[in-house]
């Protein structure tokens, strides 16, 4: 087959986030399997970067506000998807990784020989671009009325919905009433990405960073957005110094609007020392920072109604043969068996969490080995790549069938 990935989020060049992950690995896979794969993104030209400067300065002098741009940038990224898929003949399947992706197909709908198109939806368009966005209270509602259009008009024009967890899927048939076929489809890991990591990488990136041998690290590979929950780790932190025989470090691997207010966090609780903010991490030298860590912490919160999906930190932290800990919502309630395959408290409490670490301080060395041993088998059973691009064609070939 003939199929096009088409995304908001450009992977060919940036690859730190869930999203651009998934869609190398689905490209990656599908190939192997024999397709042919082509990529589309929005292109930022000439034009779209002096539009994006002469809207900033509009803004500065309080011509416009930041809803005006956010619409413009939207319907200009479908614009520029659109006029792409357009000009890609005969595929066969188009895999829109959003709903701005999905809504630029229909430049084909109307065709007799249209492609079918299979939505991916990792998360919610809508109250992702107001946690994520860092806008002013005031612009949340035409914020949402423009990025809730795009998630409406998309059910549409897609002929299948993959939704990476079950409350997504429950979120388009509530707030729409969405009758298109929905699978849920969790994601996916190389459980190999690992396995080229030699000791001396991390030896070396451990003097990078100064961490000594004593260190226990926990590694807390987020976006530094509200709902992820950064916040919450830090906290736990500062109360498990206080009675703590150990000495931790909180390694933070991420950037994003929250930055400052995290470092004034952690500043006010007296353990900015303890903290290492190390940015943007290129996935490609992420492996090492998993090597490093002792546990991996995914500690987000529901806010402004964003629920975590199934973390693909979470799958990797698990691939990598370490403690998971994650907190109690969305997908990752779904993949994590407590004191199975990994550890669950409860979503914001920083307390139960700083307790549970103190808990895993004393934990067996052979259950610790069991836990990590499970959770490997888990991810490699249950989300590895190749199997998940067999089940995306299934999906696919069913609605074909059908129609």
């Amino acid at each position: 087959m003939k199929i096009l990935i088409a995304s908001l989020d450009d992977s060919k060049n940036i690859n730190v986030g869930g999203k651009h992950i998934h869609q190398n690995l689905l490209k990656r896979a599908l190939e192997e399997l024999g397709h042919s794969v082509h990529f589309v993104f929005p292109k930022r030209s000439i034009y779209y970067l002096l539009v994006r400067l002469g809207l900033k300065l509009l803004k500065y002098f309080n011509l416009i506000t930041d809803p005006h741009i956010f619409k413009w940038t939207l319907a200009f990224m479908k614009k520029s998807l659109s006029s792409q898929i357009r000009d890609i003949d005969s595929v066969d399947c188009i895999f829109a990784q959003d709903p701005v992706s999905a809504c630029a197909t229909d430049i084909v709908k109307n065709n007799s020989s249209a492609p079918k198109v299979c939505m991916t939806l990792h998360g919610y368009l809508a109250r992702e671009s107001v946690n994520y966005g860092n806008y002013h209270k005031e612009d949340y509602d035409r914020i949402l009325s423009t990025a809730l259009e795009y998630e409406r008009d998309s059910l549409s024009y897609s002929d299948i919905i993959i939704s990476v967890d079950t409350k997504i899927a429950d979120y388009l048939r509530g707030e729409f009433s969405a009758t298109v076929p929905i699978t849920i489809l969790k994601n996916a890991i190389d459980p190999d990405f690992f396995k080229e990591v030699s000791l001396k990488n991390v030896e070396g990136l451990k003097q990078k960073l100064e961490i000594n041998n004593q260190d226990k690290v926990i590694l807390v590979p987020r976006r530094l957005v509200r709902k992820n929950g950064v916040d919450i780790a830090i906290k736990a932190l500062s109360n498990l110094n206080i009675s703590s025989n150990l000495n931790y470090k909180l390694l933070i691997m991420g950037d994003g609007p929250e930055l400052n207010k995290l470092k004034s966090l952690a500043k006010d609780l007296e353990i900015a020392k303890d903290i290492i903010f190390t940015g943007s991490i290129d996935h490609r030298s992420a492996a090492a920072y998993y090597k490093l860590a002792d546990i991996v912490l995914i500690p987000s919160v529901i806010r402004d109604g964003v629920e975590e999906a199934t973390s693909l930190s979470m799958l990797e932290g698990m691939a990598a043969r370490k403690i998971v800990i994650v907190s109690n919502i969305g997908g990752m309630k779904e993949v994590i068996t407590h004191n199975v395959n990994g550890f669950l408290f409860t979503q914001g409490d920083y307390i139960e969490l700083s307790e549970l670490l103190r808990s895993i301080e004393n934990l067996p060395s052979e259950n610790a080995k069991r836990i990590c041993d499970d959770a490997f088998d888990f991810v490699v059973k249950n989300h590895h790549y190749k199997s998940h691009a067999i089940a995306y064609l299934e999906s696919v070939s069913q609605v074909r069938n059908v129609n």
